[in-house]
């Protein structure tokens, strides 16, 4: 069917994601926790639900993240609730943009872990995706052994819950202009991911249609 703009989108800008389980939608946003005027000055993350055919209104996640004494950006869901997520201001981050991951309880994410240097690297890691039973990450990183721009990396998690040192995910898939923003689809059998990044307005005081988008 043709795209329509979703309940959830066309007013702030946004970088949305599928949880593992397919029954939430993640948004990282800077819209006010209001949802009313003008952006504020931290990107948060936010959750829309499925009820039967329609997404909920879009609300921020309860918990540590609801704040804005850092940014929290780029989320990703595993079928338990864990959420991996961007900083680049999270208290004890490397430098650059870490990814880090948090932990719901009883509704709230008030448990953040930082991932470790086999992921992280003191630059700039992006766009994490984890798979939904947690076996894998891919996420977006500029490194030497790149091929040009930013590439796509994936990590895997092994018995002892570490990260093996992630390696570039190769020619087939990574080119010399920016390959960003990794998504599998739930069953698997695919790899979603964008290349060349386009700029959108970061406001817009109506919602925005699908053709005024394109």
């Amino acid at each position: 069917s043709k795209p329509e703009t979703a309940v959830f989108s066309g007013k702030y800008y946004s970088e949305f994601t599928l949880s593992g389980n397919g029954s939430s939608i993640l948004l990282s946003t800077h819209a006010p926790f209001s949802y009313q005027g003008e952006p504020g000055d931290f990107t948060k993350i936010w959750k829309s639900e499925l009820k039967g055919n329609q997404w909920t209104k879009p609300v921020p996640i309860e918990g540590m993240m609801k704040t804005e004494a850092f940014t929290a950006v780029y989320p990703s869901m595993t079928k338990s609730g864990r959420i991996y997520f961007c900083s680049h201001d999270y208290p004890g981050t490397a430098g650059g943009t870490d990814i880090l991951y948090a932990d719901e309880h009883k509704g709230r994410y008030d448990s953040i872990r930082i991932v470790g240097e086999s992921v992280n690297t003191g630059d700039w890691e992006l766009d994490p995706f984890i798979a939904a039973d947690e076996s894998y990450l891919i996420f977006t990183s500029r490194r030497s052994d790149g091929f040009g721009g930013y590439d796509l990396y994936i990590s895997f998690k092994q018995a002892d819950s570490s990260w093996t040192k992630a390696v570039n995910m190769g020619e087939d898939i990574n080119s010399s202009y920016n390959d960003i923003h990794p998504y599998v689809s739930l069953d698997g059998k695919y790899l979603f991911f964008c290349s060349k990044r386009y700029n959108y307005k970061n406001y817009s005081e109506s919602i925005l249609s699908y053709d005024e988008k394109m």
